[in-house]
């Protein structure tokens, strides 16, 4: 026998065997496809509403790194107003509010001794 015959006849004994198969009723009967058509609902419905859940985190993602930038905004602008207050010359221009007034001289104090409290 040949090698062409020789695989001629595994093909068609392939051929044979997937055309003489037949598939157990329970597989191909109606209550199987109204399973299969069943399952393939719920998978489906479970991942609309998956998709659904992803989409509205993603979309409260969005709104918290939108409102996180405007707070680290008014961060740093509320940063420049402080050092601005603090400021020497700002301090200078409320001392009439405040019922100050500017030192003219400054005295210093040297102690008597080194010791500064007796036990």
């Amino acid at each position: 026998m040949t090698l062409k015959h020789h695989l001629q006849n595994h093909y068609n004994g392939f051929t044979n065997a997937l055309t003489s198969f037949e598939m157990p009723a329970w597989i191909s009967g109606l209550g199987m496809r109204v399973g299969l058509v069943g399952c393939i609902f719920v998978f489906g419905l479970l991942y609309l509403f998956q998709t659904g859940n992803t989409a509205a985190a993603g979309y409260q993602i969005s709104n918290l790194e939108k409102s996180n930038a405007e707070l680290s905004d008014e961060i740093r602008s509320l940063e420049v107003q402080v050092a601005n207050y603090s400021s020497l010359v700002y301090v200078k221009e409320r001392l009439p509010e405040f019922n100050m007034v500017a030192v003219a001289s400054v005295k210093k104090l040297s102690p008597v001794s080194a010791v500064v409290a007796l036990r």
